[in-house]
């Protein structure tokens, strides 16, 4: 199996990257200025507001997210996704054996199901709020059903977000909010006793120290409000080159929540985004299909892991691009 939106990015390159979904790293040497370790669980608990015995340090999102599923396809009968969305979220229920089925809004959960999704989405950045997530809490536990919320894009929209519900499984990790270079380690907040039963899987596929890696992280959740600053410095900026590009055409729907690193452009051209994404590849920009997300059209931009020149110059070649395909 080959994750074809990896492939896409390890194949292809251009003077200007709107690819990435992250930030401008951070590189370990100024974290390290920042101040020292804390204990990592405590750090994290606090910050996210879970219970006690509810942190468990992972590799990174994706291996917490294959240890949620694997922990709880014992427990469901089926994995309930949206489109659009992540490849990684919508392969990996098929790539453990288990049935997904495709749900129009989170709240159509089956009985005894699994809802799975990135929350803020990705590509769209749309989210499900606090208190639509003490609803959607109420109608897991009518329907004996579970979700596991890939919130990697949480910090964005959340300043104190509280991770402390019933039925329901987070993962996070430092590869887009706290961007480090080099350096990678994820979290995951949720039921103590299914946190009990990942450990386990993870102890039998990928065991071994998170030390260097927990360092970092305590480091960063602690600062975190500087990194929330830091990151708007560089996401502000870029999305008003997008804004003042989008503006002038008509054609163009865009997904954008304020704040988010990335943002989904849709124009009614005609284009798939494979071929839009390609013509901008020739023109020296890339960025990601929508194909990669189960969508037939449409582009995903990035605006946090760029400087403000070359968003500009990168996102006028896209507003010229789709002119074209406009036409007079």
């Amino acid at each position: 199996m080959e994750i074809q939106h990896f492939k896409w990015l390890r194949t292809h390159s251009a003077p200007y990257n709107l690819s990435s979904s992250g930030m401008i790293l951070l590189e370990p040497s100024s974290i390290e200025e920042m101040g020292r370790p804390g204990d990592v669980i405590d750090i994290i608990r606090n910050a996210y507001g879970a219970e006690d015995n509810g942190v468990m340090l992972v590799h990174g999102t994706q291996e917490g997210n294959f240890l949620a599923l694997a922990a709880m396809r014992g427990k469901i009968d089926s994995v309930a996704i949206q489109v659009p969305e992540y490849e990684p979220i919508r392969v990996l229920p098929g790539f453990l054996g288990i049935k997904t089925v495709e749900i129009s809004d989170a709240f159509q959960v089956p009985p005894h199901g699994l809802l799975f999704l990135s929350n803020p989405n990705n590509p769209t950045g749309s989210f499900i709020g606090e208190k639509a997530l003490f609803e959607l809490e109420e109608a897991l536990e009518r329907r004996g059903s579970y979700a596991v919320l890939d919130s990697i894009f949480l910090d964005f929209v959340n300043k104190s977000p509280r991770l402390w519900f019933r039925n329901m499984i987070f993962t996070l990790s430092t590869s887009k909010f706290y961007t480090m270079n080099g350096v990678k380690v994820g979290w995951v907040i949720g039921d103590p006793a299914i946190l009990r039963e990942m450990s386990g899987i993870s102890d039998l596929i990928s065991p071994g120290p998170l030390d260097l890696e927990a360092k970092y992280a305590a480091i960063l959740v602690s600062n975190r409000e500087w990194v929330r600053n830091r990151n708007l410095s560089i996401i502000r900026g870029n999305r008003e080159e997008l804004m003042g590009s989008i503006k002038e055409l008509k054609s163009v729907e865009l997904s954008y929540v304020p704040d988010m690193p990335i943002a989904f452009a849709k124009p009614s051209c005609g284009l798939s985004g494979m071929e839009l994404a390609n013509k901008l590849l020739s023109r020296g920009v890339m960025v990601v299909p929508g194909e990669y997300f189960g969508l037939r059209q449409g582009i995903r931009i990035g605006l946090g892991s760029i400087n403000r020149e070359i968003a500009r110059i990168g996102l006028s070649i896209i507003r010229d691009v789709i002119k074209e395909c406009d036409g007079p």
